[in-house]
């Protein structure tokens, strides 16, 4: 059973001078647990949202972040406590094409190569690529 609780900051900050002034512990409580741990660190939260967009900013990525993570945030809750449906034939269908595709790559890589590499391995991509065949290693 998941907690179907919607609450807005202001609520929550309500919530928080209320539960703080009783033991949030209380084992007769009707406060889920997660939001009694969340309660208890709420007065942080305007602290770290500066922290957290300040570090966004110097990373630039507050703009990724605002506008682009932001927007789906409610789409996610929604698919979280909905559910998502999923086509599983489809999925298998892909399965089944990327198994032959992947084959098709190392048949093609053991004539390359006159030899078994096993492609999924980067030990021995690496000594291929790189004591083999010499290709030069770049760093990122």
């Amino acid at each position: 059973d998941r907690c179907k609780i919607q609450l807005n900051f202001e609520k929550l900050i309500k919530v928080y001078r209320f539960t703080s002034t009783y033991s949030l512990t209380c084992r007769r409580s009707s406060i889920p647990l997660h939001i009694q741990n969340f309660l208890r660190h709420l007065h942080q939260l305007p602290e770290l949202s500066g922290y957290l967009e300040k570090k966004l900013r110097t990373e630039k990525l507050y703009y990724a972040y605002r506008f682009q993570e932001m927007p789906l945030i409610l789409s996610l809750v929604e698919m979280e406590h909905r559910g998502v449906a999923v086509n599983t034939k489809i999925f298998l269908d892909v399965k089944q094409d990327l198994i032959v595709r992947i084959r098709n790559v190392e048949c093609e890589s053991r004539k390359l190569l006159q030899k078994d590499v096993l492609l999924t391995s980067p030990d021995q991509v690496s000594r291929v690529l790189f004591d083999e065949l010499k290709l030069p290693r770049i760093q990122v």
